[in-house]
This record gives structure tokens, C-alpha cells and sequence, in this order.
């Protein structure tokens, strides 16, 4: 009979518990749940066409060093131009990461920074083939999280009425959601990717993870306000990317919402005194960007998202599971609830970008 009841609680509990996510403002109630996985070990391809840009770190007059691996990626007889101007640069041959290049034309010589590559050579009138371009994706994997909690409650108090209602099943069960949202909210956030044999326990990387793993440099706070301009800063990190969310802890909003007021000169249509900005143009696209407090990003970091790179995947039908666990001849009655869920975080490095050390 108990196990009856359950099912027909299922759904209650499902709308409960997306009414809890809705509710609160934050990054978990912005992620799509899409379709289920079918394996705990889940994978998607990072995949993104975009130019390539490379740091280089040393110079000389016919020579760069490259700042990374990216040897493979340039072909002899590349074009190479400096962010910082207009000069474009051959490539001549090249030896592991340092590149023998020609000027083009009466170029400068070459200066350190980040060089675009354009690795399509000049065209040959009647040629019989173009380069050939191998072109594949980086396949990216994350594990599925187990999120459990447990009601029980004994027979007597379940015969008995308390004032709270305390004393009711469903009543414990919505406890039991509350604590699963908040470790999901947190986990969507801090979570690092792991898996351990020895107690079969398992986790995936969350923002923070997927951006250091992906690159990302954060733009420093330097221990002091948020201004303007760190906005812009970071609105440029996005590396292509199309900013669509704004995180910010409560901490800062009220600071962030007085910038954007003064700065973005925001209109008013109310009849309340006061102002709230809702929305922010990104100062290098002027897209619209949804601002939304956090009470999970810590009160120094600000985050810009494109929420098209998350997405939550439950494993199989355990997006949300409510069961029995009642012991054998024990005068209670028990009840496990279980979400297990991945979070796949795709071309992190064009999608995150954030701003850290402010003084809040």
C-alpha cells in the first residue's frame, strides 16, 4: 500500500521540486534538463569554428616563439598578423614552437602578443588542389552525480497531528528536496569531476572546474569595486562567445545595479521609487544580458555565461526517484529520494568568463 501511495506521490513530487528550482534565482533554475544519458560516464564534442589566435612570448626579427602547442595547428606558408596592427607575416618553415617567418611586405618587425593565423596560403591560378583541411573535434566526458536523501518517520508519528505538520510524509519529503536543490545549485557551481572506486562515489566539474580546465583566465578584481570598465574587460574574454546571463552574488548586485543605472542610462517605467536593473547591454556586442543573483557565487566574482553551453542530463529514468526504504520489521516508514544527474559545461573556454578578487 505504501509503495502505491509513492507512485501517486511522484508526480507531486516532481512539480515540487521544479517549483523549488523556478523559485530561486540562480544558475541551476537557468540550465535546461534535457535528454537523458544512458551511461555514468557521459560525453559530448567540444567543437568550435572559430580563427585561430596563438600567444607568442619571444621575437626576434625573423623569428617567433610560440606561447603554447600550437605548432600543428599552423601550416608553412601561413599568414600571421599581430592583434596590436596591421602587419602580416609568412611563415617559412617552422621547428617545433618557434616559427621562421617573412614580412609580407616593408612590415615592422614582429612584437610579442596574440597573433590570428590564417592558415590558407595564396592561391594558385590553375592549381589542382586546395589544402586539405582535417578538421575533428575534442571529445569531452563527464560523470553522473548521485544527490540522495532519506525521510523517515515512525508509525505513531505518522498516526499523529502537529501543528507544522511535521508529522506528515510529504511534509519530510519536501525537506529532503530542498537539501537535494541545494547541493545540485552548489555542485553546478563547485563540483569537481571524480570517481572513486573504493565507495563507488561520483561527480562532475562545475563551472569553476570547466573553466580552469578550458583556459579561462579570470579578469582580476584587484580587492576593489566593480566597475565599467572590469565589465567590459570580461565581456571580452568571452572570445566570441554571446553573453546571455550575468551572475552575480546579492552582495554586489545592489553596487552592479547602481552602475548599470548610471552608466547604461536606464529607464524607469514605475511607479515605486527606486531603480533594479534586470538587464545589462554587453558593451562589446550590445546584447541583452540578463542579470541574475546568486547567493552560490562567492561575493568577490562576478560570472558572464552563455547558457547554451550547460546543460543538466539525468542518467536514464533517475532524473528524480521517489521509493520505498523502509527496513524489515521496523515500526517506521522510510523514503529515499534520488536525483542523478550530469552536467555537460560545452566549449567552456568561448562560453565562461568571469571576474575574480573584488573586495566584497
Amino acid at each position: 500500500m505504501f509503495t502505491k501511495e509513492l507512485e501517486n506521490l511522484k508526480p507531486v513530487v516532481d512539480e515540487v521540486f521544479k517549483t523549488l528550482v523556478i523559485g530561486e534565482n540562480s544558475l541551476l533554475s537557468r540550465i535546461p534538463v534535457l535528454a537523458p544519458v544512458r551511461n555514468i560516464e557521459a560525453g559530448w564534442i567540444d567543437d568550435v569554428m572559430a580563427k585561430l589566435e596563438v600567444p607568442v612570448s619571444g621575437v626576434t626579427s625573423a623569428t617567433i616563439s610560440l606561447g603554447g602547442d600550437y605548432a600543428d595547428q599552423i601550416i608553412v606558408g601561413a599568414e600571421l598578423r599581430n592583434v596590436k596592427n596591421a602587419n602580416i607575416y609568412k611563415v617559412a618553415s617552422k621547428a617545433s614552437n618557434v616559427l621562421t617567418i617573412e614580412k609580407v611586405n616593408t612590415e615592422d618587425d614582429p612584437v610579442s602578443g596574440t597573433f590570428v593565423v590564417d592558415n590558407i596560403p595564396l592561391g594558385v591560378e590553375g592549381s589542382t588542389s586546395g589544402r586539405k583541411v582535417n578538421h575533428q573535434g575534442a571529445k569531452k566526458t563527464q560523470y553522473t552525480r548521485i544527490f540522495r536523501a532519506d525521510a523517515e518517520l515512525s508509525n505513531s508519528v505518522l498516526e499523529t497531528d502537529t501543528y507544522d505538520k511535521a508529522s506528515y510524509m510529504q511534509t519530510q519529503i519536501n525537506a529532503a528536496l530542498v537539501e537535494i536543490k541545494n547541493a545540485l545549485a552548489s555542485a553546478v557551481w563547485f563540483g569537481k569531476k571524480s570517481k572513486t572506486d573504493a565507495d563507488n562515489t561520483r561527480s562532475f566539474d562545475g563551472l569553476y572546474e570547466a573553466a580552469k580546465n578550458a583556459g579561462v583566465v579570470p579578469v582580476s578584481g584587484n580587492g576593489g569595486a566593480i566597475t565599467y570598465a572590469l565589465l567590459t574587460k570580461v565581456a571580452e574574454k568571452m572570445k566570441g562567445g554571446h553573453a546571455t546571463h550575468l551572475f552575480v552574488n546579492p552582495a554586489a548586485a545592489g553596487d552592479l545595479s547602481q552602475l548599470i543605472y548610471e552608466k547604461q542610462h536606464l529607464v524607469v517605467a514605475d511607479q515605486t521609487l527606486g531603480a533594479y536593473a534586470a538587464i545589462m547591454k554587453n558593451p562589446i556586442t550590445g546584447e541583452n544580458i540578463e542579470i541574475v543573483t546568486d547567493s552560490n557565487v562567492p561575493t568577490g566574482d562576478i560570472w558572464l555565461v552563455d547558457i547554451t553551453g550547460l546543460e543538466i542530463h539525468p542518467l536514464g529514468g533517475r532524473d528524480l526517484s521517489v521509493t520505498d526504504a523502509t527496513a524489515a520489521n521496523v515500526d517506521s516508514s522510510a523514503v529515499k529520494v534520488i536525483k542523478e544527474v550530469t552536467l555537460f559545461t560545452k566549449n567552456a573556454g568561448q562560453k565562461l568568463a568571469y571576474i575574480s578578487g573584488l573586495k566584497y
